[in-house]
Formats: structure tokens, C-alpha cells, sequence
């Protein structure tokens, strides 16, 4: 039972004088993504990997690319259920994790278990997350990775495009229908798009500007 007390959020006890009968209702926390704390371009590689190899096979604890990475699985409010063990591949497939998404973050202060975490770039991709499940359903499906720890220029990477997209964070409705629009409309033209860029470019799709779509690049370090 103490194990599993990260996961209960509500407990109610009714006690029946009459009927000599105690009642008690407990209401568990649902898992809704993971916390992945690393730098964004480990935990993209971590994701990639993730996809590929916890789709039809097994593979070993050594093959996974770093080991510098954390995962925690929360709820919908930042509260965190538990660990997640990066090279443990049988549990992230028999608890369905491979396609949960992942908020970044970058800290050396690792969150406690039943706890809940109030990091603003953690409550803002709670948030963009549930608008795209409320709002975009067929595009919250398609999430795999949220870097909010820039209020102004979020990163979202998504499954259908190799690019991350950049969103604001008061414009979160507007950015994830465009985002969705863009794919159902034009994304064989994007995807052209990025063959011609350079390889030496990091190519973004920016959504952050009402009724206008920036798609370009820049070298790194800039």
C-alpha cells in the first residue's frame, strides 16, 4: 500500500452507525505525461530511441543512448506518481509509456515522489497539453516532446514532422489549430521544404505570430 500512495489523490470515509458498516472511497491519480529532466537534445534522442526500439523488439540496457537522463511519470496536475527507470524497456512498454509525452526539463534538482511539481515550463506543457487534447485531439496524439522553459518560444515535437515548432505562450489555442491546420493542408510541401534547407541549418516551423507561418533555420549557437 505505501508504495502505491503517489497514486491515490482522494480518500472519503463514511462510516454507517446503523448498518455497522464502514465505507471508503479512494480516487487515484491517472498518469497523463512524463517529466524528463536532461538537456532537449538528449531527451530527443532518448524519444527517438524510445520509438524505435520499444516498438516490435527487446533490446538491453546498454544500448540506450545516455544515461544522464531522468523520467518521472506525473499526472495532469504535476503531481508525481514515480520513477521511471530509463533502461528498464519492459516496464515503459507494459505501462504503455512509449508514446506518453515528455515535458523537458533542465534541472539538477530532481523532483520527490507524492509531490507536486510547480515549475512554470512544467504547468505551461501540462497546459498546451490538455488545450491539444480539448481542442486539437488528432494533434495531441502526435506530441512527443514540450520544451516550455521559454515562455515566448516554445518547442514542440511532434510525430508527424522532423522539426520542432515553435509556439507562444499566450497564443497556446491559436499556435497548436494552425500547427494542426498546417499538417492537414500542406504537409507534403513543408516536408520539401526541409529537404532544401542546408544540413548545417536547424529548421523550425514558428506558429507564434497571428495568421502568419514562418518556416526556417539557423546555425548552431545562434
Amino acid at each position: 500500500m505505501k508504495e502505491n500512495l503517489s497514486y491515490i489523490k482522494e480518500v472519503h470515509v463514511v462510516k454507517h452507525v446503523m448498518k455497522r458498516i464502514l465505507t471508503i472511497e479512494v480516487t487515484e491519480r491517472e498518469p497523463f505525461a512524463l517529466l524528463g529532466f536532461g538537456n532537449t537534445s538528449q531527451i530527443s534522442q532518448s524519444h527517438i530511441f524510445r520509438v524505435q526500439t520499444l516498438g516490435d523488439k527487446p533490446s538491453t540496457a546498454s544500448a540506450f543512448p545516455n544515461s544522464d537522463i531522468s523520467f518521472f511519470l506525473i499526472d495532469s496536475e504535476g503531481h508525481v506518481l514515480k520513477n521511471i527507470e530509463v533502461k528498464e524497456t519492459d516496464q515503459w512498454r507494459s505501462e504503455g509509456l512509449e508514446e506518453m509525452a515528455i515535458l523537458s526539463v533542465v534541472s539538477n534538482e530532481l523532483p520527490r515522489i507524492g509531490t507536486a511539481v510547480q515549475r512554470s515550463e512544467v504547468q505551461l506543457g501540462l497546459e498546451i497539453l490538455k488545450t491539444a487534447l480539448l481542442q486539437e485531439p488528432g494533434l495531441a496524439t502526435q506530441i512527443q516532446i514540450i520544451d516550455a522553459s521559454d515562455f515566448q518560444k516554445i518547442k514542440i515535437q511532434i510525430d508527424a514532422l522532423p522539426v520542432p515548432v515553435w509556439i507562444a505562450g499566450d497564443a497556446i489555442e491559436s499556435g497548436l489549430h494552425h500547427t494542426d491546420l498546417l499538417l492537414k493542408q500542406h504537409k507534403t510541401r513543408i516536408l520539401e521544404l526541409i529537404d532544401e534547407i542546408p544540413s548545417v541549418k536547424k529548421s523550425y516551423l514558428d506558429v507564434r505570430y497571428q495568421d502568419t507561418l514562418y518556416f526556417g533555420g539557423y546555425t548552431e549557437g545562434k
